[in-house]
């Protein structure tokens, strides 16, 4: 099968076309993941490790193993060795990158992988593994895949893989500086992920600290103030009686449906309208502040629950798999459903259930009877405060590592076919 050839003409001055067995010693490990008796002990480079992992270091978590001396000797990972899926379920996950940042004799590259080790006259690892990766090579490798319902590659199409290749101080430019956004958004991601943590243990400590006891300790620095304990019944109305409405019955009013609500609590993703005559009758509504709990499985497991912001409008209308709490003057929207969306209170929910397989709900007794701890107006709105700025932080993160991801996308696939200018040299050594 014919691959697709880079345009020699298009590309800049210094750069060349070459096959990519010419650059690099292409293989196919065959080492599997028994243990055998007599045989000397490894760890093993799988298919998992190399799929989620730009590179493979020392640290990562291979599984052990056991293989012949001979084994040991050719498949044991250099630095510099390119790691890369070679078979797959689907296409698109065959040929998937992973450099070696060090040598380690004692790892070695397991079955369903393929190794190329670069000719360091040639080119680098860093730029290989990153021009692999690139969606340009990556429609290469699924033409080239053969198969039915499982697909791979063979070494001789492989070997012949067309690539365009810069000089080998250019290659290290580039991979230096996309080496530098996937760090940074590594970090970004990292700290993300720590900044969510830090507000989900906030978020118990707030609620639970003391709960066993009954009394719940402030956090506002007052040890003395005593909160009781409730149930949701008592400060929020469960599906409060529905409002007698004088509403055109074209007019286009607020409406969420299920699909509308993010996962994981994060909330509404957006909203749509619908002409008042078609939602007037079987829909749940809502008001403005109130919050919608999911009464299914599995919406429920999933965190599909949002505080209902509908821009200012009066009310709103979602699918009858919500249930609606609207808080009373007791208790703050915002409080409740911080409580309401922990893992706790959603694992004990989730128990509760009833119905046959496919229909089964969250009954609203349990809702209306769900204890938790009332402190007053002002510290509810303090502890939301704090977790809002948790919130906002999280969410700024995201977004900078979105916009960093776009980066290094726009910056890999110009960079690596020769199409922008990579004057910005970094560090090229």
């Amino acid at each position: 099968m014919t691959t697709a050839k880079p345009a020699s003409a298009s590309l800049p001055d210094g750069w060349t076309v070459a096959a990519l067995g010419d650059i690099a010693e292409i293989a196919f490990s065959g080492v599997d993941k028994k243990t055998v008796e007599g045989e000397i002990p490894v760890r093993l480079c799988n298919y998992t490790d190399v799929f989620y992992n730009r590179t493979i270091h020392g640290e990562l978590p291979f599984m052990a193993a056991t293989a012949t001396p001979a084994e040991r000797d050719r498949w044991a990972l250099k630095k510099g060795d390119v790691l890369f899926t070679k078979d797959s379920e689907t296409p698109d996950e065959i040929g998937v990158p992973a450099h070696v940042a060090e040598d380690m004799p004692e790892v070695l590259c397991g079955y369903h992988l393929g190794r190329a080790r670069p000719d360091p006259e040639r080119v680098t690892g860093p730029f290989l593994a990153a021009l692999l990766r690139t969606h340009r090579i990556r429609r290469q490798f699924a033409r080239i895949a053969n198969g039915v319902t499982r697909f791979g590659l063979t070494l001789s199409a492989t070997r012949t893989l067309r690539i365009a290749l810069p000089p080998l101080r250019e290659q290290r430019s580039i991979a230096f500086s996309l080496n530098s956004i996937n760090n940074a958004i590594d970090a970004t991601d990292a700290l993300a992920a720590v900044t969510v943590g830090l507000r989900k243990a906030l978020r118990h400590q707030m609620h639970h600290t003391g709960h066993l006891a009954g009394r719940f300790p402030s956090p506002t620095g007052r040890a003395a103030t005593v909160w009781p304990v409730v149930c949701l019944g008592e400060i929020a109305q469960v599906n409060p009686p529905r409002p007698i409405l004088d509403t055109d019955p074209n007019a286009e009013v607020p409406f969420i449906p299920m699909r509308s609500v993010a996962t994981d609590g994060l909330g509404l993703i957006s909203s749509q309208t619908r002409p008042y005559h078609k939602v007037s009758s079987g829909y749940t509504i809502f008001a403005d502040g109130d919050i919608l709990f999911s009464k299914i499985t599995p919406c429920m497991e999933n965190g599909k629950h949002a505080l209902a912001d509908l821009g200012g409008a009066p009310f709103g209308f979602g699918t009858t798999e919500f249930h609606v709490v609207r808080p009373g003057a007791r208790a703050t929207a915002d409080y409740l459903f911080d409580f309401l969306t922990q893992p706790r209170q959603l694992d004990y929910c989730s128990r509760q259930f009833t119905g046959s397989a496919g229909q089964r709900r969250l009954p609203a007794e349990v809702l209306r009877s769900l204890r938790l701890p009332l402190p007053s107006i002002r510290e509810q709105r303090i502890m939301s405060r704090v977790l809002r700025a948790g919130d906002t932080c999280a969410s700024w993160l995201r977004q900078e590592s979105s916009a960093l991801t776009h980066l290094h996308l726009s910056l890999s696939e110009g960079l690596l076919a020769g199409q922008t200018d990579s004057t910005a040299r970094g560090n090229p050594s």
